[in-house]
């Protein structure tokens, strides 16, 4: 059985490991990424095709969302294409 010092350190170095290492954007940096505007940007946050959370209430997204929302898009492309 782990002692609770054990605990805190396995839980401390998954932090590092897995949370320190991610993106996080603004929305104004993530639109400029996605290359679309402030209007198309928050429409599609509103309808869920990109993840965020807030920060008070600072939007705030992690570049996973991003490339997830490129990769449907370009997967949806390519099915079109293959029609």
């Amino acid at each position: 059985m782990l002692s609770t010092y054990d605990v805190s350190r396995v839980r401390s170095q998954y932090h590092k490991e897995v949370h320190m290492e991610t993106k996080i954007y603004t929305p104004k940096q993530a639109w400029e990424k996605l290359g679309i505007g402030r209007t198309m940007f928050y429409h599609l946050l509103k309808e869920g095709k990109i993840r965020f959370f807030k920060n008070g209430s600072r939007y705030l997204i992690p570049e996973s969302s991003i490339a997830e929302f490129i990769k449907e898009q370009t997967a949806q492309c390519m099915k079109g294409d293959e029609q």
